[in-house]
């Protein structure tokens, strides 16, 4: 198997990971969802961050794209992305939940799963496929 679709296979289980871990996420205190590991470049992967956090119409109140992180609130719960470059030059990025909006139990799961939606559209993730 071709590296490239190796990466891409572990890319794709570490979304299935984020997305299955994070269906699991409830409670009080700052909750995460497990890493997505991504192949993109920087400025899509942390523009797919950001657009997750509005996805999900939360007001980003920081971002710093040099730092790789970027910060969404709403109400109670505020959703911090952070985007960090691993050394084999793919990115990896995670998502950490603290307080809680009482309507929306679910945020850190929707998060996830809007980035992921957006990493398959730039054909960086192919959601679906074993």
């Amino acid at each position: 198997m071709a590296p490239g679709a190796l990466r891409r296979r572990a890319a794709l289980g570490w979304a299935a990971a984020a997305v299955l871990a994070a269906a699991g996420c409830a409670g009080s205190g700052p909750s995460s969802a497990p890493d997505i590991v991504s192949l993109s470049s920087y400025d899509r992967s942390f523009d797919s961050m950001v657009g997750a956090l509005t996805d999900q119409k939360l007001a980003v109140s920081r971002q710093d794209r040099r730092a790789g992180t970027a910060v969404g609130t709403d109400g109670g719960a505020e959703i911090t992305g952070t985007l960090s470059v691993l050394p084999d030059g793919s990115y990896r990025v995670s998502f950490r939940q603290s307080g809680e909006a009482a309507d929306r139990p679910d945020l850190l799961k929707k998060v996830v799963a809007s980035f992921n939606e957006r990493m398959a559209k730039l054909k960086v993730l192919t959601l679906g496929e074993p």
